[in-house]
């Protein structure tokens, strides 16, 4: 992904439960929980597994996305699909 301009890799480990981020411009590497506000929003996967529990889920209709079927869900305020 690309954040200010800089290219960025992330790497998710789903078994120890860590998001990795790599800035190979800054030389930077950053380790943290894949449960945190920032890894959530690159990774939206956990996200949706983090919110389910926390904001309930509503089926809300059906949609196709690119010829592929999709179901909406409602979480809150927010309708996912």
């Amino acid at each position: 992904m690309k954040e200010d301009r800089k290219l960025l890799f992330i790497l998710v480990d789903r078994i120890e439960n860590k998001t990795r981020v790599i800035d190979p411009s800054g030389k930077i590497f950053q380790e943290f929980s894949s449960t945190i506000f920032r890894s959530l929003m690159s990774n939206p996967f956990e996200a949706y597994k983090k919110m389910v529990p926390d904001h309930g889920s509503k089926p809300f209709g059906k949609e196709n996305v690119n010829n592929i079927r999709g179901l909406r869900q409602k979480r809150g305020r927010a309708i996912l699909l």
